[in-house]
């Protein structure tokens, strides 16, 4: 009898335990809304007996390490295997950059109006229109480049 009592015992002691332990799909959970709550995105978090591991792309190594702290913090996780990457810093334009697509899109403005003979120069944003056009072409030029910028110097030279 006494085995018989202990041997339910045991086996109800090891239920509770069991029971008590958080599942890894909880603990999925929680690591997700805790990364949630501190605005981290980007992440994807998978556990599996206790270990988490966290995927996908985060802007910088701050976030990174935020996400690995906060989801070591949560009780039931034992490691975290941290394979977040770091977005790559995409550098702005150069201004000699956004000068070249803008004497690309006048020149391609004038084209489309039918006009030739005008040379086009960007600098800092500022265009220089230089050549010999007819005098009733001048309107149609000034307004193929103001479409693209309003700062404009006129040395067009009319016939």
């Amino acid at each position: 009898m006494k085995i018989k009592f202990l041997s339910v015992l045991t086996l109800g002691s090891l239920f509770a335990l069991a029971s008590c332990a958080s599942s890894d799909t909880d603990l999925q959970k929680a690591a997700s809304d805790k990364l949630s709550a501190d605005s981290i995105s980007g992440v994807a978090v998978a556990v599996k007996d206790g270990t988490a591991t966290l995927t996908g792309e985060v802007r910088d190594v701050a976030t990174r390490t935020k996400a690995e702290a906060d989801v070591k913090n949560i009780e039931g996780i034992k490691t975290v295997n941290n394979h977040l990457s770091i977005m790559p810093i995409v550098a702005a334009p150069t201004p000699s950059d956004n000068d070249k697509r803008m004497e690309d899109a006048i020149t391609e403005n004038l084209k489309k109006a039918s006009i030739s003979g005008v040379t086009v120069s960007v600098n800092h944003g500022e265009a220089t229109l230089s050549g010999q056009i007819p005098k009733a072409d001048l309107a149609k030029a000034m307004a193929a480049a103001t479409a693209v910028t309003p700062k404009i110097t006129n040395q067009l030279v009319t016939k």
